[in-house]
């Protein structure tokens, strides 16, 4: 299962417009926002174009198919 780290700027994963996806920036945040608090992280975001660019990469021992 892929896991995630944080990186310090939001040059990490895109999420984009919930009208195209299932899963909205709004839905895959929250909860990802309460558990980066716990370990004093702030989840950041960056607004491109109608994407958004987050602070999170997948781990670099994550497989991805």
């Amino acid at each position: 299962m892929p896991e995630l780290s944080v990186v310090d700027t939001a040059t990490g994963l895109f999420m984009g417009n919930a009208n195209i996806r299932p899963l909205s920036l709004t839905v895959f945040g929250q909860p990802v926002s309460w558990t980066l608090k716990k370990y004093k992280r702030i989840l950041l975001k960056h607004r491109i174009d109608n994407d958004v660019q987050t602070d999170l990469t997948l781990h670099e021992d994550s497989v991805v198919d």
